[in-house]
């Protein structure tokens, strides 16, 4: 009878009938250990490597603004903020910022015009009442037209691009 420690998953050994009674069969098959199956990576990392520390950056901020790496502009400070990130930035061990590109969010064309294009009633206001004043100064109507304001237009909403640049202060 088999020793009952051994696991039932595995096949007994089986009986040697040349072989004396009371004596145990040898194994001629080895077992091999059981093998961990590998990171999909393959090899193994180096003790000795570290993954590189995290670095915040002060964000920039700029409109519509094409850069590319490696490229050297003249970047005017108009603002507050962007005093302060350029400020940090001048402090900070490597003198480094992240310039993101913000651009407005257009509206879902309604389907009012024939092509699906966003009508643009400003422009189009701007342009009749140029040609009506002009038309109104050329018939020689004495007077000034009565001013109407043109209604406040609505906010506009921006976007963050995906992509920054890491630019370096100078």
């Amino acid at each position: 009878m088999p020793p009952r420690s051994r696991n039932s998953s595995q096949p007994a050994p089986e009986a040697d009938p040349s072989a004396a009674p009371g004596t145990r069969p040898e194994s001629t098959a080895s077992v091999a250990p059981a093998v961990k199956p590998r990171a999909a990576g393959g090899a193994r990392k180096k003790k000795g490597t570290r993954k590189p520390p995290y670095v915040l950056l002060p964000v920039l901020v700029v409109d519509e603004t094409l850069l590319l790496p490696h490229m050297s502009i003249p970047f005017p400070i108009e603002d507050e903020e962007a005093a302060r990130v350029v400020d940090r930035a001048s402090r900070g061990e490597h003198r480094h910022v992240l310039v993101l590109t913000e651009r407005p969010i257009l509206p879902e064309p309604d389907g009012n015009s024939p092509n699906g294009a966003v009508d643009d009633d400003g422009e189009l206001r701007a342009l009749l009442a140029d040609a009506i004043s002009e038309a109104a100064a050329h018939s020689g109507i004495d007077g000034d037209p009565e001013w109407i304001p043109d209604p406040e237009p609505e906010p506009q909403e921006f976007e963050l691009c995906g992509v920054g640049v890491i630019a370096e202060i100078a």
